[in-house]
């Protein structure tokens, strides 16, 4: 596994990859609703810790 990091919408994100190269689908949309949140709420910033 490795993480690859992606530009959305000109700002950082993160994706988790599998041994094939493929996005792991649970963390791939727990980031995508952190990604969503974090737009509408500015000043707050995540972090995942796995």
């Amino acid at each position: 596994m490795r993480v690859q990091e992606i530009t959305v919408d000109n700002k950082k994100a993160y994706l988790l990859l599998d041994a094939n190269g493929l996005p792991v689908a649970p963390v791939a949309k727990f980031m995508k609703y952190l990604h969503n949140r974090e737009s509408r709420a500015e000043p707050y910033k995540h972090t995942v810790w796995l």
